[in-house]
């Protein structure tokens, strides 16, 4: 099993101090929030099966690295535990999920269709250190190990490195005669219950025995069969923007397995964009070339992409408000006030082809050429998004002093200058609010990876927000 990476984003220094939820109706959380109580009951429970039979793990470390929560009803809690091995004496890591409901029923519902689902324990044997699934009854806690995840259920079959569907997804963008002769999978994004992402790095024969070719694809890893939609997108985007020298690059869709629910992408050329920024290089070049990109991809035409209606543009906002309030209630009155501005600000838009997950790491450059990876949520929607989603997380990085004032200034005033110069002036009025939206998504994140000082950080921003709206309105 390859080691689980760090999820995006997070950190190596542990948070100075638990967030603590105060929930009537699920008291639970006071425990599966606390990685120490849960280190100490999964020490106790977990019991060694495949490899765990062959070497002796000790648990040293657990830390909650992402949270979902919806008061009184659910939380879902993405672990990271750290695994001694005292035979080899080295470490791995080793992802744990948890699902808790505010009622009994639904949970041990779930529990008892997974333990008596025949597939999930043969084809995930192989690759475990501890059995798969435990049920705390006590704490309506449903816990699953890293690969067993009862939306992705394929995902121990592509680990299994017996098994011959992954030779024969690489074997499919190859052609006859090809022989794999070795293959390795590198988590690179994990997202419990949703999706996976990985780098494949493989060596194959050619026919007549030529020279080895080395090559790596990517793997994404849907639940159902969301990639699907995915992959036809991508295939009409190719048409829209070919290949070229310059502009815009839209990765190759190579494939797409229903048997798998996996798509299979081209690895993105060149170096992404916040590799860039985080190093103070190029800025003014690289964000230059990513400012015209982006505003051609906005002003593009793609009717085949899906309409955003009102309630589906507003939905994320509503959904970022309504954590935030629940993880912090001290903000109700700033939240709806926020809300009630932004939704005013953005009733009217024209619809253009829109990104919708925009950020340094999602841009990659690659001399004249820019490509935009990570397209899953593509749609007609208010394009102005995009370019405020970047800056967000361009203020973010300064924020978070991963990058200075300065390099921020210069980066923002190269951003908005060529943005704003290639697209309808009107445009420009919607920045603000956009850009509200996506700094909310922003404090949703702080909360849910109990940043260091997140709740300080997050009233900043509540504060900055009110602040900006304000101003336009005057």
């Amino acid at each position: 099993m390859p080691s689980p990476c760090e999820s995006e984003g997070s950190q190596n220094d542990p948070p100075e101090e638990v967030l603590a939820l105060r929930d009537a109706e699920m008291p639970q959380l006071s425990t599966i929030l606390n990685p120490q109580k849960m280190l100490n009951l999964l020490r106790k429970t977990l019991r060694p099966t495949g490899e765990g039979h062959y070497h002796i793990y000790e648990i040293t470390d657990c830390n909650v690295e992402r949270f979902r929560y919806r008061k009184g009803d659910r939380i879902i809690v993405q672990y990271q535990l750290t695994l001694y091995d005292q035979l080899t004496k080295h470490s791995k890591k080793l992802w744990v999920t948890g699902v808790s409901r505010n009622k009994l029923k639904p949970v041990l519902k779930r529990y008892k269709r997974i333990i008596s689902s025949d597939p999930w324990w043969n084809s995930s044997l192989s690759s475990l250190v501890f059995e798969p699934v435990l049920y705390f009854p006590d704490l309506k806690l449903l816990i699953q190990l890293y690969p067993q995840d009862h939306h992705l259920p394929t995902l121990p079959l592509l680990l299994n490195n017996h098994s011959k569907i992954r030779e024969t997804l690489l074997l499919s963008q190859l052609g006859e005669g090809w022989k794999i002769m070795e293959s390795q999978l590198t988590l690179m994004r994990y997202r419990p219950l949703q999706a996976a992402t990985f780098r494949c790095a493989f060596e194959a024969e050619p026919p007549h025995k030529k020279e080895p070719l080395k090559k790596i694809f990517y793997f994404k890893l849907f639940k159902k069969d969301e990639g699907l939609s995915v992959f036809e997108d991508l295939l009409q985007l190719k048409q829209v923007f070919p290949s070229r020298e310059e502009g815009i690059h839209v990765l190759n869709a190579l494939g797409y397995s229903k048997q798998l629910k996996t798509l299979i992408l081209e690895e993105a050329p060149g170096i992404p964009l916040s590799a860039f920024i985080l190093n103070g290089l190029s800025i003014e070049y690289t964000l230059e070339k990513t400012a015209k990109a982006l505003a051609e991809f906005n002003l593009s035409s793609c009717p085949f992409l899906k309409k955003q209606s009102m309630e589906e543009r507003f939905h994320p906002l509503e959904k970022a408000i309504r954590f935030i309030q629940d993880v912090c209630p001290e903000h109700q009155e700033k939240l709806h006030q926020i809300s009630f501005q932004i939704q005013t600000r953005l009733k009217e838009v024209t619809l253009c082809p829109t990104h919708l997950d925009l950020k340094p790491e999602h841009i990659f450059i690659d001399g004249e050429r820019v490509t935009f990876i990570d397209l899953d949520a593509v749609a007609m929607s208010d394009p102005v998004y995009d370019i405020a989603s970047l800056i967000a997380r361009i203020v973010f990085l300064s924020e978070s002093k991963q990058i200075s004032r300065t390099i921020r200034n210069r980066a923002l005033r190269v951003l908005k200058t060529h943005y704003f110069s290639q697209v309808p002036r009107s445009w420009k009025k919607r920045l603000i609010p956009n850009y509200c939206c996506a700094s909310l998504k922003i404090a949703c994140y702080l909360l849910q990876h109990q940043e260091v000082e997140a709740k300080t950080r997050v009233a900043h921003i509540l504060n900055k927000c009110i602040q900006q709206l304000s101003q336009e309105e005057r």
